[in-house]
């Protein structure tokens, strides 16, 4: 796997590349004493948190130290955050530096390692055969442009091991035939819609707030728009192909609706302290999506006392950054910087409010109906028509939007605030005219 030094160099530090978030921390330890031995050891108790769930387990220092001995010389800096042996190694104060040590050390290897280079980081953090198949559906749906082909070869050659093992494992196993079929889908959303079906009744993952696979689909969904050389297009279809490759329609929830409208505020936490190279410090990543929509934040000067859908940052807790993922209004409302983005969003948006495409259509279109003025106004809906953004397709497609909106009566009053501009005004009742007739 590892072609030469020179290769490796190049690309075992991350910079903007990144397609996945895996986060690990020391949360506590255990003394263990042996009967019949003089020397007792420490197991540290390490939590992961990804996208798509949470798990724990336990390492000794030994542990850690093998795991160095493997990576020091193909990452020589990763040294740097190994502590030092001691001669009382089992003092609380020891304890207490190795921490500290260990928290730098997991954080280095997982926010600024391209750790699907490394077998051992994979092992030695328990990483699971769902989460790595998700990761490369996730690099082939956005497709992304790297340049380091190996960088995929490496992920493959992975994951078809890490399957291996699965599948002689089900061999074993014939009562669990729905084990790992997500990863036999070739829809990315489907994949996830079904791992977390599955993950649901394993003992060995945990969440800190139940949420439906439903609700993962949209939340991924719209993450997915955000992340950075996304085909926002290609990513649209991938989605809509999810909701007809289904049998059942997806049983979305109100709260699942109203963000896939809307969008929805993520914390995200950064780690304690910034890492440094060569005594260089690398910023913490992560506020892609603050710059990328800066101007929903913008659009809500007029509405301060408007707590949803406000971007936060924690000035007592600087480990703690509320960002804003936007939804499908947003996402048509940003014609000016994606102009796929926003056709392919009104597009899906006007199919979820048809009965032609959507068996739930009704539900949608109630919560629909049941936003508020300034949310309807995200869209910019007056604007796109206007500036015949996408052609007279699209034109239609905004106007049947409109309809839907002031077909509630307790609208009516507020057609020239959300259609401010007079032509379009016209326009919009001549669409009525002829639509009725």
């Amino acid at each position: 796997m590892y072609k030469n030094n020179k290769i490796l160099n190049k690309i075992y530090i991350i910079e903007k590349k990144k397609i996945y978030r895996i986060k690990a921390k020391i949360t506590g330890y255990s003394l263990i004493h042996l009967s019949g031995f003089n020397n007792d050891y420490v197991e540290y108790s390490i939590s992961v948190r990804t996208d798509y769930g949470n798990w724990n387990f336990k390492k000794r220092y030994e542990e850690f130290a093998k795991l160095n001995n493997e990576l020091i010389y193909k990452i020589p800096e990763i040294n740097d955050y190994f502590p030092p042996k001691r001669v009382f190694k089992n003092s609380e104060s020891t304890i207490k530096e190795r921490i500290k040590y260990f928290n730098k050390y997991l954080k280095f290897l997982l926010n600024k390692i391209n750790i699907f280079l490394f077998n051992d980081i994979i092992n030695f953090i328990n990483l699971n055969i769902g989460i790595l198949g998700l990761i490369i559906k996730k690099y082939n749906m956005l497709k992304i442009n790297l340049e380091e082909d190996y960088i995929m070869e490496s992920l493959s050659e992975i994951f078809s091991k890490n399957k291996l093992e699965i599948n002689n494992k089900e061999e074993k196993d014939k009562n669990n035939d729905d084990n790992f079929s997500y990863l036999k889908n070739d829809n990315y959303y489907e994949s996830i819609y079904l791992y977390e079906k599955n993950r649901q009744n394993s003992f060995d993952w945990n969440e800190s707030q139940y949420m439906y696979p439903s609700s993962f689909v949209i939340r991924e969904f719209l993450r997915n728009l955000c992340e950075e050389n996304a085909k926002k297009d290609d990513i649209i279809q991938t989605f809509e192909s999810f909701l007809q490759q289904r049998r059942k329609w997806v049983n979305f929830s109100t709260n699942d609706i109203n963000e896939l409208y809307l969008g929805f505020d993520e914390i995200i936490k950064e780690d304690d302290d910034d890492i440094e190279i060569d005594g260089n410090k690398i910023e913490p990543e992560n506020k892609k999506s603050v710059a990328l929509f800066q101007w929903v934040n913008e659009n809500q000067k007029t509405n301060e006392n408007n707590d949803e859908n406000k971007i936060e940052f924690d000035s007592d807790d600087n480990e703690k950054e509320e960002i804003k993922i936007p939804g499908l209004f947003q996402q048509i409302g940003d014609y000016q910087n994606n102009i796929l983005s926003s056709i392919g969003s009104l597009n899906l948006l006007e199919k979820l409010l048809n009965d032609q495409y959507n068996p739930d259509y009704e539900k949608f279109i109630n919560i629909f109906k049941n936003l508020k003025l300034y949310q309807f106004n995200y869209m910019k809906l007056n604007d796109i028509i206007k500036n015949n953004i996408g052609g007279n397709k699209t034109n239609e497609k905004a106007m049947k939007i409109l309809t839907i909106i002031f077909s509630d009566k307790k609208w009516e009053k507020y057609k020239k605030e959300i259609i401010t501009d007079e032509v379009v005004y016209n326009e919009y009742i001549n669409f009525v005219n002829n639509f009725q007739d």
